[in-house]
């Protein structure tokens, strides 16, 4: 199983560091008061302007489906 540090250093080298700050920034804006999951960091990842890159590399890719719900 990998790491989650490495998973998501990986996610960060595909999208790219503005793509990926600008995701982080409007993740915590959106849910600073509330519960998440998985699925809303990488919503907000796409809606960073990375939906090319995130369409062509789906989640399934980076987190497996045990990780994913480990992650969650």
């Amino acid at each position: 199983m990998a790491q989650p540090g490495s998973v998501v250093r990986m996610i960060y080298r595909v999208l790219g560091e503005k793509h990926f700050q600008e995701g982080l920034q409007l993740y915590f804006a959106r849910h600073k008061y509330g519960n998440t999951r998985t699925i809303d960091l990488w919503n907000a990842w796409k809606e960073a302007g990375s939906a090319f890159i995130l369409n062509h590399f789906p989640l399934s890719h980076f987190l497996g489906s045990g990780l994913e719900a480990g992650f969650a």
